[in-house]
C-alpha cells in the first residue's frame, strides 16, 4: 500500500492509478518515481486484542506513512463483541437453513411419500431450530420427540442424519 500527503490530505492507494500527470504505466514505475510524486510506503502494524490503528501519519524519520496503535475504548471493545458475535449468528443462521434443506431432500430421497407426510408433522420444529442455526436444539428435540414403533426407525433415520450435519 502506497500513501501520498497533499496539503493536510493523506490518500491512500490500495492500487496505484495507472496514469499520474505524465506518467503512463505509473504502477510500474520505480520506486525512486514513486517517492518523487510523494507515493509513499505505509506502515500498518499488527494489531493485538483491544488496539486499532490511529490516524495516519507522514514518519519523515523512516521516510514512510505510519499508522500508530492505539488501545480501543470500553465502548469499542464491546461493539466488536457484538459485531463478531453477530456474524457468527448470521454464519450459524446461513449453515442451519442449508441444514434444513439438506434434512428435506434427504428425507424426501429415503422415505416414502406417505413417510414423508408422517415426518413433516414431527420435524417441523427441527426444521425450525436449524433455520434458526440451533443446531443441538434441532438433534435434541428429535431425540426427544415420542414416536409409535413403526416410525423409530424413520426416528433413527433423522438422528443419525442430524449428527451428521
Amino acid at each position: 500500500m502506497r500513501a501520498r500527503k497533499q496539503g493536510n490530505i493523506i490518500t491512500t492507494y490500495n492500487q496505484l492509478p495507472k496514469t499520474y500527470k505524465n506518467h503512463v504505466n505509473f504502477r510500474s514505475a520505480t520506486v525512486e518515481m514513486l517517492e518523487q510524486e510523494g507515493f509513499y510506503d505505509v506502515f500498518t502494524p499488527i494489531l493485538q486484542t483491544n488496539e486499532k490503528l490511529g490516524a495516519i501519519y507522514w514518519d519523515a524519520q523512516n521516510s514512510q506513512f505510519t499508522y500508530p496503535i492505539e488501545m480501543m475504548t470500553a465502548q469499542e471493545i464491546e461493539d466488536k463483541a457484538n459485531a463478531e458475535a453477530q456474524a457468527l449468528l448470521e454464519v450459524d443462521i446461513i449453515d442451519g437453513i442449508e441444514a434444513s434443506n439438506q434434512l428435506k431432500t434427504y428425507l424426501k430421497r429415503n422415505l416414502t411419500n406417505n413417510q414423508y407426510k408422517n415426518a413433516r408433522i414431527l420435524i417441523t420444529p427441527v426444521w425450525e431450530a436449524l433455520r434458526n442455526g440451533d443446531f443441538d436444539i434441532a438433534l435434541e428435540l428429535m431425540q426427544n420427540t415420542s414416536v409409535t414403533a413403526p416410525y423409530e426407525t424413520m426416528k433413527a433415520t433423522i438422528i443419525a442424519k442430524l449428527e451428521e450435519l
